[in-house]
């Protein structure tokens, strides 16, 4: 073989290297960008899961609150000294 068919071969092999480090960096890039996108689905449910328990707590919070603002009522209206009033 020639020098230049070797050096044709050696030029054609060096940039299927090199194509295919390009394409591996781009799989690369891909896939991170996906993991990326996950996470940040990820990071939106969490967010949107606080801010539902944030408002659980608030209503649980708002109907305890009721229910000892009413306790409260009730034991203003009994007479300490009736044991019979329930």
């Amino acid at each position: 073989m020639s020098s230049k068919a070797v050096n044709k071969i050696g030029n054609i092999r060096s940039r299927n290297v090199i194509k295919k480090s390009a394409e591996a960096t781009i799989i690369k890039y891909l896939s991170k960008k996906g993991k990326n996108r996950e996470l940040r689905e990820l990071e939106r449910a969490y967010y949107e899961m606080a801010k539902i328990n944030l408002e659980i707590s608030e209503l649980g919070f708002c109907n305890d609150m009721d229910d000892f603002t009413n306790y409260e009522k009730d034991l203003a209206n009994r007479d300490p000294l009736d044991i019979n009033n329930k």
